[in-house]
């Protein structure tokens, strides 16, 4: 019931993400099962992220980043037995759930090229994206923390949709997990009020989880990653440094996804897997996802 009152209110509209749901599913039949055959406690903990891993290789039809997500985020030892069963699993899952969601990509993206100022490019955006990214996984993780769970829910949910939906009354891109606004900027549009729009994006996305709505920050950052990256890219093309927009969304929503998830590897392989990219275009992501990281371990060590 929880995970299809999740699908229900990203269903509604709500500026969260869809993959809560999959995950807790495939986690929670991965417990069952694991229960149900009595394996022992790391063989049961294996099998929950293998649940967890196959929802979201399901949904999004992105099996490695799926993978490397059990293992980076969910804490899954770096062995080569957990390795090749998460694998496994993964890949069964999406190649399962093909026929219903489709094997395209998420999102459609022009064809990006590389030079050599790509890597001058990864490190800008690294330096300018990076803390943007930070206060946003430190503002989500504050609203889930002290997210509403008693009767005032009855109120302060059906106010937080209230306001949504007002806001989308003016602008109906604020609607959804983000995946519209994130396909209207590889589209090729903008807008002279795009900054307001992200940070309006980026308040929703608190005040529904604060409000006591449940859901995920996958795909709201990955359209704020993509929105940042882009206006900082089109910000250093004024000073004349000539900036591919399409790299710099993809190196945003890069630094954005590996910030929140505390999963650089997980956050580079999601933006390839969504956008169906690939080749030479990875090394600038891996640039940007070790560099960002060294900066979230810097500022870890300060606090």
């Amino acid at each position: 019931l929880h995970a299809l009152v999740q699908v229900a209110i990203v269903a509604a509209g709500a500026s969260i993400g869809k993959e809560g749901a999959p995950r807790e599913l495939g986690a929670l039949f991965g417990g069952s099962l694991s229960k149900g055959l009595r394996l022992d406690i790391s063989d049961r903990q294996l099998l929950i992220a293998c649940g967890a891993g196959a929802g979201l290789a399901s949904v999004y039809q992105v099996p490695f980043a799926s993978a490397l997500f059990a293992l980076e985020t969910l804490g899954v030892s770096w062995k080569l037995k957990n390795i090749v069963i998460i694998l496994v699993t993964t890949y069964v899952s999406a190649y399962c759930a093909r026929p219903i969601v489709g094997g395209q990509a998420l999102y459609l993206v022009d064809k990006v090229t590389i030079d050599s100022s790509s890597f001058m490019q990864a490190i800008i955006l690294t330096v300018f994206v990076t803390p943007f990214a930070m206060i946003f996984g430190y503002l989500t993780k504050k609203a889930s923390g002290h997210r509403i769970t008693d009767k005032k829910i009855l109120w302060t949910l059906p106010f937080a949709f209230m306001i949504l939906g007002g806001l989308s009354a003016y602008l109906p891109i604020f609607m959804g997990n983000g995946q519209v606004l994130a396909q209207w900027l590889f589209s090729g549009n903008s807008s002279a009020y795009l900054p307001v729009v992200l940070i309006i994006k980026c308040l929703l996305v608190c005040l529904l989880l604060r409000s006591g709505a449940y859901g995920g920050t996958l795909t709201p950052s990955f359209a704020l990653g993509a929105g940042t990256g882009y206006l900082i890219t089109e910000l250093f093309g004024n000073f004349g440094l000539s900036l591919s927009p399409n790299l710099g969304m993809l190196l945003g929503a890069t630094i954005f996804l590996g910030t929140t998830l505390n999963a650089p590897l997980t956050g580079m392989a999601l933006v390839v897997g969504f956008t169906g990219t690939g080749g030479v275009i990875v090394l600038p992501l891996i640039l940007a996802s070790l560099l960002s990281r060294i900066i979230n371990n810097k500022w870890k060590e300060k606090v």
